[in-house]
């Protein structure tokens, strides 16, 4: 059974009243919550082809995955200084707010991003997105959906399964392709995917044999699974039977406990 997640859009002015009172870091905020909540597409002032390929980076509850020795920030940082050619833009926050906050900042300008790279801990049913806030799939959907991103690499536990796959795409009409573990996710799944993010923008479409052998290098060595969801496979039949398939393969493989402290909640 799918549990309850308490969930609650943040008021964006703070509990102050009346426009007067609103701040300009207020005002960012209201554009920010009206757009993630509304039903209006966002359309960058400029077309991709006018414009350098895009990657953004996102650390959720960034404290509670250093602890867990998941950070991957500083790889991030040294990806977006080799690959200066790309706008990279790398996000750390802890609290919900903050989060809103570089969001609306970034939104405001009408950025939009090719690829978006998530790390944070989650299950099928939700992403703990803060400190103090887990979200559905659905609700996190919303906050990438003014950046229209192409394609999405979620560094993060269970996020790979067909339940997550088909809500981010029902969400983002873009999105045409996910890159996520089906089962819990290891420092190396992150290390791998946050390395060749940048590979993903100078390609038009991977090609499936090169997906295929990263994704078997990567079960033989790291004893890690990746898969590859495509939009037209959102509603595919035998989803379900991939999800029993990686629960199959995971426990045939893993020989070793997962490289951190975090114990699969969110």
């Amino acid at each position: 059974m799918k549990p309850l997640i308490k969930f609650a859009w943040p008021s964006p002015l703070g509990g102050s009243k009346g426009r007067k009172g609103e701040s300009r870091r207020g005002r960012k905020l209201t554009q920010y919550i009206s757009m993630v909540t509304g039903k209006a597409m966002v359309r960058s002032p400029m077309r991709r082809s006018q414009r350098r390929p895009s990657l953004l980076f996102l650390q959720l509850d960034s404290a509670k995955l250093a602890r867990d020795g998941l950070s991957l920030a500083p790889l991030a940082r040294t990806v977006a200084v080799t690959f200066a050619s790309a706008d990279i833009e790398v996000v750390e926050s802890t609290t919900q707010q903050t989060l809103l906050e570089r969001l609306a900042e970034l939104c405001e300008g009408g950025r939009v991003f090719d690829v978006v790279v998530v790390v944070a801990h989650s299950n099928e049913y939700g992403i703990q997105i803060a400190a103090d806030a887990v979200c559905p799939w659905d609700a996190f959907a919303r906050y990438l959906r003014p950046f229209n991103p192409r394609r999405l690499c979620l560094v993060a536990c269970r996020a790979g399964r067909s339940t997550p796959a088909r809500t981010l795409f029902d969400v983002l009409p873009k999105l045409r392709r996910i890159y996520a573990s089906p089962v819990k996710a290891s420092l190396v799944v992150g290390q791998v995917l946050v390395a060749l993010a940048p590979l993903l923008l100078s390609m038009r479409a991977p090609k499936l044999d090169h997906v295929r052998l990263a994704q078997t290098a990567l079960l033989c060595f790291g004893k890690a699974q990746v898969w590859q969801w495509l939009r037209n496979e959102r509603d595919a039949p035998e989803a379900m039977l991939l999800d029993a398939f990686a629960d199959f393969l995971d426990a045939s493989v893993r020989t070793r406990p997962p490289e951190s402290n975090y114990d699969g909640r969110v």
